[in-house]
């Protein structure tokens, strides 16, 4: 039976790629167990997000949607620096 993983699951691990330095290469090159453990998703999400990535119309939507996360990150860092 297979898994199909929730909208959620599939932001949540945008973020989280977001937040590492090359995520995003090692989301489509880390060993299978190695990324969800690193990312705290189950393996079918990432199985899902791998997916979108051989798919050249999902693919620039998931690179996009981990830019705006790195965007929001760095934007979140400035406002909390100290001044």
């Amino acid at each position: 039976m297979s898994r199909s993983p929730d909208p959620q699951d599939l932001r949540e691990l945008i973020r989280r790629v977001a937040a590492l330095h090359r995520g995003l290469a090692f989301l489509h090159q880390g060993d299978l167990e190695s990324v969800a453990l690193t990312l705290h998703v189950h393996p079918f999400t990432v199985v899902k997000a791998r997916a979108l990535l051989d798919d050249p119309d999902a693919r620039a939507h998931l690179i996009e949607a981990v830019h705006r996360a790195q965007r929001e990150l760095e934007k979140g860092k400035r406002q909390h620096r100290p001044r």
